[in-house]
């Protein structure tokens, strides 16, 4: 049972992401599940769904930044950290957004457009 979860959206693996939840940044030298899984499985860029927050962040050579969610409400809005407690469905459009930025080559420049401590 990890505590924070966060799942690896190109191969489906599950770790820890100690430092991109509830962290007011991310301190230099800190490795975590998503930082480690990324580099060890996929050259260093991977997206993560942080499960307990419904968001996704985009690791990309050591970078990280906070892309949003592929799952909205029935109104078509985000409920990042689960607050509002409305039931959620995957919303292609986003979905396909999010799958346009990975094959784009702009993955580095987001996670460094969009840092962690913007959305904590």
């Amino acid at each position: 049972h990890l505590e924070r979860p966060a799942v690896c959206l190109l191969c489906g693996h599950t770790v820890t992401a100690d430092s991109v939840y509830g962290v007011p940044h991310v301190v230099p030298g800190i490795v975590d599940g998503c930082f480690e899984h990324a580099q060890a499985a996929h050259v260093g860029t991977a997206p993560f769904l942080l499960v307990q927050r419904s968001c996704v962040v985009l690791i990309a050579q050591g970078g990280a930044g906070f892309w949003g969610s592929p799952y909205l409400d029935e109104h078509g809005e985000e409920d990042i950290g689960l607050r509002r407690g409305r039931p959620l469905s995957l919303d292609a459009a986003r979905y396909e957004a999010l799958r346009a930025l990975l094959l784009s080559y702009d993955a580095l420049d987001f996670a460094r457009k969009r840092p962690l401590v913007s959305h904590i």
